[in-house]
C-alpha cells in the first residue's frame, strides 16, 4: 500500500503513520538489517562506478587503438603507391618502415586482448570490441610471410597462379 501526502490529515507528518504503515515490522533487528543492507549498496555501487569508470577509460583506448589503425592504413597505402615510383632500395625501406608501424601497433594492442575479455565477460559486447579484434586479425595477416599464409594448397595454388599471371603482364597496374 503506497501512502501519498495526500492520504494524510493535514499537518500530520508521514512519520506519524510508520508504525502503522510497516506494523510488526518495525523493530530495531529489522532496521539494523536495512540499515546493513543500504550500506553494502552504498558501497558496491561505489565500487561498480570505479569500475565502470575504468571500462570509459578502457574504450577510450580502443578508441585510440582504433584511430591509429585507420591512420596506418591510410599511410600505408599512400606509401605503397609511392614506394611503386621509387628506387628498389627506397622502396623497400618504405615499406621495411611500414611493416615496423604495424608491428609496434600489434604488439601494443595484443597487450589489450586479455582486459577486451574480462571486460566482455564481466559486462557483455563492449564498444569496438569486435573491430577492435578483427584489426588486429588483419594486420596479424599483413604480417604473416606468404609461405606461412598461403599453407593450405589451394591458397598456394591460387598465389602461384596470380604471380605468374603478373610476371607474363595479365595484371592490371595500381594507379
Amino acid at each position: 500500500m503506497i501512502i501519498s501526502r495526500d492520504d494524510l490529515p493535514p499537518g500530520e507528518p508521514l512519520a506519524a503513520k510508520l508504525p502503522v504503515l510497516i506494523g510488526e515490522k518495525m523493530t530495531t533487528d529489522f532496521v539494523t538489517h536495512r540499515i546493513a543492507n543500504y550500506g553494502r549498496e552504498v558501497e558496491q555501487c561505489k565500487q561498480d562506478h570505479e569500475m565502470v569508470k575504468v571500462l570509459w577509460q578502457f574504450e577510450e583506448v580502443l578508441h585510440h587503438g582504433l584511430f591509429v589503425y585507420d591512420s596506418l592504413c591510410n599511410f600505408d597505402v599512400r606509401m605503397t603507391e609511392m614506394a611503386l615510383n621509387l628506387p628498389g632500395d627506397e622502396a623497400q625501406k618504405l615499406m621495411d618502415s611500414i611493416e615496423h608501424s604495424f608491428r609496434s601497433w600489434l604488439l601494443s594492442s595484443c597487450e589489450l586482448l586479455e582486459g577486451l575479455a574480462y571486460f566482455e565477460q564481466r559486462y557483455g559486447d563492449i564498444e569496438n570490441g569486435q573491430r577492435f579484434r578483427e584489426a588486429i586479425c588483419h594486420v596479424t595477416e599483413m604480417l604473416t610471410p606468404d609461405e606461412e599464409f598461403f599453407e593450405d594448397e589451394k591458397l598456394v595454388e591460387l598465389r602461384d597462379r596470380a604471380m605468374e599471371s603478373g610476371q607474363r603482364g595479365e595484371c592490371e597496374e595500381i594507379q
